[in-house]
């Protein structure tokens, strides 16, 4: 669990992401209005909520800029381990910034939920 991230605004976001994989994107705008207004106003948490604002419009949208989104497969393990590791990487990376570890710590989490679905 993200230290930054409390358990009951952890358990909304992995229901929100549920309802991304499941295309509920009614329910998951609802959700993801309830973990903006949960969350403290830090760098780390707005690049939290950028990359869970960023999800859903990638999940909702048919522009061909956001295929890698959709190309995203449970099936194919080895890919998803691999990104899921490389974006761990870079949200412990002393290096990038608390907003870029935010956002990355997200894309972490959404394959780490999309690879146990």
């Amino acid at each position: 669990m993200p230290k930054h991230v409390s358990r009951i605004s952890l358990l909304i976001v992995n229901h929100y992401m549920q309802l991304l994989i499941q295309r509920n994107f009614a329910q998951a705008e609802r959700a993801l209005q309830r973990i903006k207004n949960e969350i403290p106003s830090t760098q780390w948490h707005r690049g939290y909520c950028n990359a869970l604002e960023g999800l859903l419009l990638a999940t909702k949208s048919s522009d061909k800029r956001y295929l890698y989104v959709k190309k995203m497969n449970p099936e194919g393990d080895e890919k998803i381990d691999k990104l899921y590791k490389g974006f761990i990487k870079l949200s412990k990376d002393p290096l990038q910034g608390d907003f870029d570890k935010g956002f990355f710590t997200v894309w972490a989490e959404y394959l780490k939920t999309l690879k146990s679905k």
